[in-house]
């Protein structure tokens, strides 16, 4: 019987385009699903069998990005973080964990319906019991210590130009994981983004977003 749980799972996505399950510990509508939705947010699900409680990450999943995802209960409620950062939390008043146990078998990677994970998990951990905000961040301090691959953002890369002319290019390497360039004009005190300035025409090339 589980009056308290808590999900640990460090995991990087080769590719976001679709419903992926990451991992099923449910049989007959009871016990926890993790999957990344349709529109690339991460969802946890906790139903038993008769109410289905769920609770999204406000956060858009990238490819080739670890990943730190821990779940926890605390206070009647399910709260989920990533990377350290609580991104939601939903109220259990509706369940009752008492028919609640910690699965016997756990499906990795697929679902029922064929949605397959792609991508690489590192760890899984369950456990049977609830998180402090304090904790969670201590063992995601040990993953950013010990994993290869940074969990935290990198500082941004300045590129600068100056110019008399009225043209101006910048030419620059990013890496695949890089989501957004802004390109700023102005001074150092007082900078504003070209896309505030009517006069001004910006091309820009392999780029999916930029401000």
């Amino acid at each position: 019987i589980l009056e308290e749980f808590s999900l640990e799972v460090l995991l990087k996505f080769s590719q976001v385009s679709s419903s992926q399950m990451i991992l099923d510990g449910s049989t007959q509508n009871i016990g926890i699903q993790l999957f990344k939705g349709i529109d690339s947010k991460l969802v946890f699900k906790v139903q038993d069998g008769n109410a289905v409680v769920s609770v999204t990450s406000n956060t858009k999943l990238k490819e080739n990005r670890p990943y730190f995802v821990f779940v926890t209960t605390r206070d009647d409620d399910i709260i989920l973080y990533l990377n350290g950062v609580k991104e939601g939390s939903m109220s259990l008043d509706a369940l009752s964990l008492s028919s609640l146990t910690l699965p016997q078998a756990v499906v990795l990677g697929k679902s029922e319906q064929g949605e397959y994970f792609s991508g690489s998990i590192k760890e899984i951990k369950l456990f049977d019991r609830g998180f402090t905000p304090e904790e969670i961040l201590e063992i995601e301090d040990r993953w950013s210590a010990s994993y290869p691959l940074n969990l935290d953002p990198v500082e941004p890369i300045l590129v600068e130009s100056s110019v008399a002319d009225n043209q101006v290019s910048l030419d620059w390497s990013i890496g695949s994981d890089v989501t957004t360039v802004s390109v700023l004009r102005g001074t150092d005190a007082y900078p504003v983004s070209v896309l505030d300035q009517e006069a001004v025409s910006v091309a820009v090339t392999n780029l999916t977003s930029f401000t």
